[in-house]
C-alpha cells in the first residue's frame, strides 16, 4: 500500500502548497513595508495557510514574523494591546528577553492604552533592529468590543508616526478576517484600511489545480482530474478533501473513474450536508433572508440579477461566489455548493411560517433581540395566508411591539392597527395592543389619539396589569389635575392579588407593586402639603421596588432638607448593598426607574460630596456592573456643571485612578480650561503626546489645540507655548483637507503668539497660512461662523498690511462673455499660442488644455 500524501494537516506543508495571486500580492506588501495588507476571505478557503506560507518563505535573519490570533476575548483595550506585545516577546524571546522589565515599566507608568502599546512597540523595534511583520488574524472578533476603532486607529498611526519615530519604518501589519472593513470600523477616519491594500483569496485556477494534482502525486488520468475540477472549480478545501478520499480509495485498490467521483461527492457532501465547508455555508444562508433571496436569484438564472454590492460582499465572505464576479456574470462558484443550496431547500427555510414566528417570539420575550425579530417577522408577513387570522395577527402584534421597543413608533402603529386581535378572541392581546397604540401616539405628539386609546383600556379592562399601565400613563399625560389624581388613587387602591394575564402570579404581583410605586411618587408631585408629600413617598418606598428606591430616597431626603452629603451616602450604600442595576443604558430621564443616566448622576454627586464613597461606587460600577472605567468617568462628568469641579474630577481620574485614559478625557480637560481664570498646567503635555501618538489631528482637536495655544500665550512662559506649537506644527500643516478651513483657528493663535514675541518669520508663515486656509472649502459643520471668519481675516491682514507682508495677489482676469464668432487668442500648456474664433477653441478651453490670453 502506498504511503498517504494528502493527510489531515493542520497546516499545509510546503511540498503541497499551491501559490495563488494572493501569495504574490502579500509578498509585495511585506517586502515593501509601506502599507498594511488585509486578507479578506471566506472561512475554510486557506487564509491561515496563506499567512503561514508567507512566514515560511519570507522570514529571514533580517525580517521576523509574529502570528497573533485575536479570536480570544479581551475585556479591555489594554488587554488586547498587552496580548499583542506579549506574543511578540514570547515568539522573539531570544532577541527580546532583556527588555521585558522595561515593557512592564512602560505599562505601569503610561496612562493611555495606545501610548503604552506604541511605546512598547518602539522599545521592541529598537531592540530587535530588524523588520517586524505582525500578522493579526481573526480581526472580525474585535467587532463586538467597544474599542475596536481605537485598535485600528493605532495601527494606522504606526505608519504615520514614522517621520517622528524612524524605528517604525521596520514595522508592518497584515490583517486578516471574514468581515468587510466598513462593517468593522465605526469611524472611517481611524481606519488603517484607507491606507492599506485588500487581498482577496480566490479558488485555484485550472493551472493551479493541475499543479496541486502534480504535487499530490495522485495517480489519476487527465479526464478524472478534469472531472474533479468540474465539481470543485478549484475550491481549496473541497479539492483537497475530495482528492484525499480518492487517494485512499486508490491505495485500497479501487479503479477511480468519473462515475466513482460523482458517487463519492454526492455521498460526502450532498446527502447529510454536514461536512465542511458545506455545513457552514448552509448555516450562514439559513440565518439570512437577504442572502436566501440573492441565492434564489442566482439559482433561478432567469432575467436580470439585481443584487446590491453589500449582498455581493456577503456572498463572497460566505464562500458562495468569487470576488471577481461582476453583476453581469455573477454565479455560484462551484457545482457542489450550488447543489447544496437548492431552490427546494431555500424554499423550505421560508415555508414553515409557524416555526419562524415561534423563533421571533422567543427573540422578543426571552432575548429582547428586537432587531433580529423584526427581520424574521418581515420575512414571513407576505407568506402568511390571509385566512389564517390568528397567525397574521400574532406576527403583526410582535412586529408592532418590537418596533415600539426600538422607537419606531410610526411603523409600530401601522402594524398594530393592520389586523388587531378582537376583544372576544383574545382580550389580553386586544387591550395590550390598544395600550401600545396609545403610547405610540403620545411619542408621536398625537396626545388626543393617545388619550382615546388609553381611556378605552381603562374603561373596559379593569383589574389587570394592562389596566394599571394604561391608567398610569393616562394620569401622567392628563392636563386635568383632578382626573389625574383620581386615576392615581384608583391605581394605589388596586387589589394586589389580581388574576394574572399571561405572566406568573409572582411576576404579576411584582408588576402591580411597580405600577403602585410610580403612582405614589406622582401623587407626591401633585400635593403641596409637606406631610402628605412625605406620606406618599414613604408608601412608595415601603413597596420596596429596588430600582425605584434610589430616586425616591433622593426626593425624600431633599424634601426633608437633609444634608446632601448624608443623602448621597445613604443612596450609595443602598445601591451597593442591594446590588441595584439597570437594564436600559439610556432610559428616559423622566423615569424613576434606576437607569444608566441616573447611575452616572449619582456618581457625580458622590464625587462632589464624598471621595471615599465615590471610590466604593466606582469599584461597584466597574467590578459588579462591568462598566468600562473611562466610560463611567466620561458619563459622570456630564452631570458636573462647575468648570473647576469638572477639572478636579478629570484630574482625579487621570492622576489617581486610571492607567487607561484615552484622548477624549484629555480633550474634555482642555475644554474646561477656558472657563477658569488661572487654568492649571497639568496634563497639557499628555494631551499633545496623545495627538502625536495618534499621528494626525482630528476635527475634535482643533478647538482644544487652539485654546491651548491661546491660554499658554497669556499665562505661560514663551518656551512652553513654543513647545506646543513646534510639537504639532508638522501635523497641523498636513491636516486632512476636509477640515483645512477649520484648522485656520490653530494657525491664527500660533500667529498671535509669534506676533506677541516679535518673531517675524513665523508670524508671516502662520499669518499667510491663516488666509490660505480661510479660502478653503467649508464643511457643513464648522467651528468658525461668518463673523468669526471676518474677524480672523481682518486681524491677520491688518497686522501683515502694516508690515507690507501680505501675500501677493494672483491677477484676476476680467470675466468676458464671448460670442461664438469672436476672435480670441489662447495659450496651450506646451507654450503654443493660437488665434481663432471662440467656437473653434471652446472645447480646448473647457477641458483646460489652453487659457485665453487676449
Amino acid at each position: 500500500m502506498s504511503k498517504k500524501v494528502l493527510k489531515k494537516y493542520t497546516t499545509i506543508p510546503s511540498n503541497l502548497y499551491v501559490e495563488r495571486e494572493a501569495d504574490r500580492q502579500l509578498t509585495d506588501i511585506i517586502e515593501e513595508m509601506q502599507r498594511p495588507g488585509y486578507v479578506l476571505v471566506a472561512r475554510q478557503m486557506g487564509k491561515t495557510n496563506l499567512l503561514f506560507n508567507a512566514r515560511r518563505n519570507l522570514e529571514t535573519n533580517d525580517r521576523k514574523f509574529v502570528y497573533i490570533d485575536l479570536s480570544n476575548n479581551f475585556e479591555t483595550e489594554r488587554e488586547c494591546y498587552n496580548y499583542i506585545t506579549d506574543s511578540i516577546l514570547d515568539v522573539l524571546e531570544d532577541e527580546l528577553w532583556e527588555i521585558r522589565p522595561e515593557i512592564e515599566e512602560i505599562r505601569k507608568i503610561t496612562r493611555t492604552d495606545h501610548s503604552s502599546y506604541t511605546r512598547s512597540l518602539s522599545k521592541i523595534l529598537k531592540c530587535l533592529g530588524k523588520d517586524l511583520v505582525i500578522i493579526l488574524d481573526e480581526i472580525d472578533a474585535l467587532r463586538t468590543s467597544g474599542y475596536s476603532d481605537n485598535i485600528f486607529a493605532v495601527i494606522r498611526s504606526n505608519y504615520f508616526t514614522r517621520s517622528n519615530f524612524p524605528e517604525f519604518e521596520h514595522l508592518t501589519y497584515i490583517l486578516s478576517g471574514v468581515i468587510e472593513p466598513k462593517d468593522l470600523i465605526k469611524d472611517r477616519n481611524k481606519s488603517p484600511f484607507n491606507i492599506g491594500e485588500k487581498i482577496y483569496l480566490e479558488d485555484f485556477s485550472k493551472s493551479e489545480f493541475d499543479g496541486f494534482i502534480v504535487k499530490s502525486k495522485l495517480d489519476i488520468s487527465k479526464e478524472v482530474a478534469d472531472h474533479i475540477y468540474s465539481w470543485t472549480a478549484g475550491n481549496p478545501r473541497l479539492t483537497f478533501d475530495v482528492c484525499s478520499e480518492i487517494e485512499s480509495e486508490i491505495n485500497s485498490g479501487f479503479n477511480v473513474n468519473e462515475l466513482h467521483i460523482d458517487n463519492l461527492i454526492k455521498k460526502k457532501y450532498l446527502t447529510s450536508f454536514d461536512i465542511a465547508p458545506i455545513d457552514h455555508i448552509r448555516e450562514l444562508v439559513s440565518d439570512n433572508k437577504e442572502i436566501q433571496d440573492a441565492v434564489t436569484q442566482l439559482l433561478s438564472k432567469e432575467g436580470s440579477i439585481n443584487i446590491s454590492d453589500k449582498i455581493k460582499s456577503q456572498l463572497y465572505l460566505y464562500g458562495i461566489i468569487s470576488s471577481e464576479n461582476n453583476i453581469d456574470n455573477i454565479k455560484i462558484k462551484n457545482k457542489i455548493i450550488e447543489l447544496s443550496l437548492s431552490l427546494s431547500w431555500i424554499k423550505s427555510l421560508s415555508d414553515n411560517t409557524q416555526t419562524i414566528l415561534d423563533r421571533a417570539i422567543t427573540l422578543v420575550e426571552v432575548a429582547n433581540d428586537y432587531h433580529q425579530a423584526i427581520e424574521l417577522l418581515y420575512s414571513i408577513l407576505d407568506k402568511i395566508d390571509d385566512r389564517d387570522l390568528t397567525i397574521r395577527s400574532l406576527a403583526l402584534y410582535y412586529l408592532g411591539f418590537s418596533e415600539h421597543s426600538i422607537g419606531e413608533y410610526e411603523k409600530s402603529n401601522k402594524h398594530f392597527l393592520e389586523k388587531q386581535f378582537s376583544k372576544n378572541a383574545s382580550p389580553f392581546m386586544h387591550f395590550r395592543q390598544c395600550l401600545f397604540i396609545g403610547l405610540n401616539y403620545y411619542k408621536l405628539g398625537k396626545k388626543d389619539l393617545g388619550d382615546q386609546q388609553l381611556q378605552y383600556v381603562v374603561d373596559n379592562y379593569s383589574n389587570t396589569v394592562t389596566w394599571g399601565n394604561a391608567a398610569l400613563n393616562l394620569a401622567m399625560n392628563n392636563e386635568n389635575k383632578e382626573s389625574s389624581l383620581k386615576l392615581l388613587e384608583s391605581i394605589v387602591d388596586m387589589n394586589d392579588n389580581i388574576q394574572p394575564e399571561v405572566d406568573s402570579e409572582t411576576e404579576t404581583k411584582s408588576s402591580i407593586k411597580k405600577i403602585k410605586s410610580y403612582a405614589y411618587y406622582y401623587l407626591s408631585t401633585y400635593i403641596e402639603k409637606d406631610s402628605k408629600i412625605l406620606g406618599y413617598l414613604e408608601k412608595a418606598i415601603k413597596l420596596d421596588v429596588n430600582e425605584h428606591i434610589p430616586f425616591l430616597m433622593l426626593v425624600k431626603g431633599r424634601a426633608l432638607k437633609n444634608d446632601e452629603k448624608v443623602i448621597i451616602e445613604n443612596i450609595i450604600d443602598y445601591i451597593i448593598n442591594k446590588q441595584v442595576s439597570f437594564s436600559d443604558l439610556k432610559s428616559s430621564s423622566a423615569s424613576i426607574d434606576y437607569s444608566y443616566n441616573m447611575h452616572a448622576s449619582f456618581a457625580a454627586l458622590c464625587f462632589l460630596h464624598s471621595i471615599d464613597n465615590f471610590d466604593k461606587f466606582k469599584d461597584y460600577s466597574i467590578n459588579y456592573l462591568n462598566l468600562l472605567e473611562e466610560s463611567f468617568f466620561h458619563d459622570a462628568l456630564q452631570y458636573i456643571g462647575e468648570p473647576l469641579d469638572r477639572i478636579n474630577f478629570i484630574e482625579f481620574y487621570l492622576d489617581k485612578l486610571s492607567n487607561l485614559s484615552s484622548i477624549r478625557m484629555y480633550r474634555l480637560y482642555i475644554n474646561c480650561l477656558m472657563y477658569v481664570n488661572h487654568p492649571p498646567l497639568k496634563y497639557r503635555e499628555d494631551y499633545i503626546n496623545a495627538i502625536l501618538d495618534k499621528g494626525y489631528i482630528e476635527d475634535e482637536d482643533i478647538p482644544n489645540i487652539s485654546l491651548l495655544i491661546k491660554i499658554s500665550t497669556t499665562n505661560e512662559p514663551q518656551n512652553i507655548t513654543l513647545g506646543y506649537i513646534e510639537s504639532i506644527k508638522k501635523l497641523a500643516f498636513n491636516i486632512d483637507e476636509s477640515i483645512g478651513y477649520d484648522s485656520s483657528v490653530i494657525f491664527f493663535w500660533a500667529f498671535e503668539f509669534f506676533n506677541s514675541i516679535n518673531d517675524t518669520e513665523n508670524k508671516y508663515l502662520f499669518g499667510h497660512e491663516v488666509l490660505k486656509r480661510l479660502n478653503m472649502s467649508k464643511s457643513n459643520k464648522t467651528v468658525i461662523d461668518d463673523e468669526g471668519e471676518k474677524s480672523l481675516k481682518s486681524r491677520v491682514m491688518s497686522i501683515l498690511h502694516k508690515e507690507n507682508a501680505l501675500p501677493p495677489l494672483k491677477p484676476v482676469k476680467r470675466q468676458h462673455n464671448y460670442g461664438r464668432n469672436d476672435l480670441i487668442k489662447v495659450k496651450y500648456r506646451n507654450g503654443e499660442e493660437k488665434t481663432n474664433k471662440f467656437k473653434r477653441l471652446e472645447k480646448d478651453i473647457k477641458s483646460g488644455d489652453c487659457t485665453i490670453i487676449e
